[in-house]
């Protein structure tokens, strides 16, 4: 795939579309769900630890790959306990903090295959 060509990017976006507009059934991945779980829960732990005034959040990745996103949003994050916030980021696939307009901050981050996606057959 030449980058450089915009025929051939475009064709390329054309069908990652086009997968992306097709009906899918989500199965979920029970090992995953799990860690989900105890993700979410190390999580608000650390926040309720703190006193950081937040809570945490789950919503479906919008491209429909079966991720789940994490995130909250806080007055402040302190972390006392290395190891502790180690153990609630360790299974994450990607997270980042970075701080909102009013002076919260914000942590997002993707806990990949929580869902199994098989696009179901079109006539």
């Amino acid at each position: 795939m030449d980058f450089n060509n915009e025929t051939e990017f475009m064709d390329m976006m054309d069908e990652i579309s086009g997968w992306l507009e097709l009906p899918k059934v989500y199965l979920p991945n029970a090992n995953r769900v799990r860690l989900l779980y105890t993700v979410c829960e190390k999580l608000q732990k650390l926040l309720d630890e703190t006193y950081s005034c937040g809570t945490v959040f789950t919503q479906p990745c919008p491209l429909g790959s079966g991720d789940i996103i994490i995130s909250f949003d806080a007055s402040d994050l302190v972390v006392y306990n290395i190891p502790n916030f180690f153990e609630a980021v360790l299974h994450l696939d990607n997270f980042e903090i970075t701080s909102n307009p009013d002076g919260t901050i914000h942590f997002a981050g993707i806990l990949s295959g929580v869902f199994f996606v098989t696009p179901l057959p079109t006539d």
